[in-house]
């Protein structure tokens, strides 16, 4: 029997092995992928897929992650003739910063309330996490997930200025 178990671990790694690198492959050579990129080195389910808590949030969080959101990055492209990057400014703050995904969870100061309650919820259920530079940011809000509370906090945040960006461009009357 730990043979038979050895040789199904032994095969199930090569396979997994060889997917991983078709699938860096496929990833490295899509220009869209450059937000995924930034934090995604591994082929592996992410556990925030699997909670069920927030699941408008999580959905948000899958869509800021794999560049299908309604950021001005990914709704310029859209537009015909597509707006270039550089004129995808952010509607909802004065830094004429291009909206993206970093811009969105780490920057845009029309949020900044919200990430500030973000970090100290991070930072309270795991005091030796350092929130220190805008790299350790988005390492941690991105890629750590096995971290606790801070898959559930970023689908919190994302949730909330989600909701705040649709009430400041008037998609939500009555809220």
């Amino acid at each position: 029997m730990q043979l038979k178990r050895y040789w199904i671990k032994r095969l199930y790694d090569n396979v997994h092995r060889e997917e991983e690198i078709a699938w860096q492959a496929a990833v490295a050579a899509k220009l869209k992928l450059r937000t995924y990129k930034t934090f995604k080195t591994k082929l592996e389910l992410e556990k925030y897929l699997l909670s069920e808590h927030n699941k408008p949030a999580r959905y948000l969080l899958t869509r800021i992650r794999s560049g299908t959101n309604q950021l001005r990055i990914e709704t310029g492209r859209w537009k015909r003739p597509m707006e270039k990057e550089a004129e995808r400014i952010c509607n909802f703050c004065a830094d004429d910063a291009i909206e993206n995904e970093q811009h969105f969870i780490l920057s845009c100061p029309a949020y900044g309330d919200l990430r500030k309650a973000l970090f100290a919820t991070i930072v309270d259920a795991n005091p030796k996490i350092t929130l220190d530079t805008f790299e350790n940011q988005w390492k941690i809000l991105m890629s750590n997930h096995s971290v606790p509370k801070v898959a559930d906090s970023l689908k919190e945040y994302i949730g909330k200025a989600n909701r705040r960006r649709k009430l400041m461009s008037g998609e939500l009357q009555n809220a």
